[in-house]
C-alpha cells in the first residue's frame, strides 16, 4: 500500500519543486478511482535530483521498472542524467516525471495548479482541466474512465445551485 501522505510530507521537507499529477491528483479532486503509485512532476536540475535522492535515500529504492527491481545504487550526481524516474520505496511506489505529456514541463503544469491543503500544509496539485487533457490524451481505459468522472465533476460544479 502506497503511504501518499508520508511520501508528499518527505517531498514537502525536502523542498522540492513539485506539482502532484496522476492518479493521486485525480483522488484529490474527488475522483474515486483508486491509484497505486504517487505521481510528481518535477523542475529538471541538480539540484532537484539531489532533493529527490534526499527523499528517497533512506526509503530502500529500486527501479519500478526492471524486472528485478533492482536497488538504486546512484548518486545525486548520476540521477541527473535522467528525465523521469520510476521508484519503488518503502512507502510506495514514486514516478518523479520531468514532464507531463502533452502538457509540458513543471512550469506548464504549475501555471494552472491549485494548491490544496493535505495535512495542514499546502500541495500544489495539476488543475481538474489541465489533468482531464493528459487523462485524454494517454487514452488508456483506466485513464479514459478518470477523464469521465473528471468531466462529471466540472459539470457538477458548473451547473447551478438550487
Amino acid at each position: 500500500m502506497v503511504q501518499f501522505r508520508e511520501l508528499l510530507n518527505r517531498l514537502l521537507d525536502a523542498r522540492l519543486d513539485f506539482v502532484v499529477v496522476g492518479g493521486v491528483a485525480a483522488t484529490l479532486h474527488g475522483v474515486s478511482e483508486p491509484t497505486r503509485d504517487l505521481d510528481v512532476c518535477i523542475r529538471l536540475s541538480p539540484e532537484s535530483w539531489q532533493r529527490v535522492f534526499a527523499v528517497i535515500g533512506s526509503l530502500n529504492p529500486r527501479f519500478a521498472l526492471t524486472v528485478d527491481k533492482r536497488p538504486i545504487a546512484l548518486t545525486a550526481a548520476e540521477l541527473n542524467e535522467y528525465r523521469n524516474l520510476y521508484v519503488l520505496t518503502d512507502l510506495g511506489r514514486v514516478d518523479f516525471l520531468g514532464e507531463v505529456p502533452p502538457l509540458g514541463s513543471i512550469d506548464r503544469v504549475a501555471l494552472n495548479a491549485v494548491t490544496m491543503k493535505l495535512d495542514g500544509r499546502a500541495v500544489r496539485v495539476i488543475s481538474m482541466e489541465d489533468l482531464l487533457t493528459v487523462k485524454e490524451s494517454v487514452r488508456r481505459p483506466k485513464d479514459l474512465e478518470v477523464a469521465a468522472e473528471l468531466r462529471a465533476l466540472m459539470d457538477a460544479r458548473k451547473a447551478p445551485k438550487a
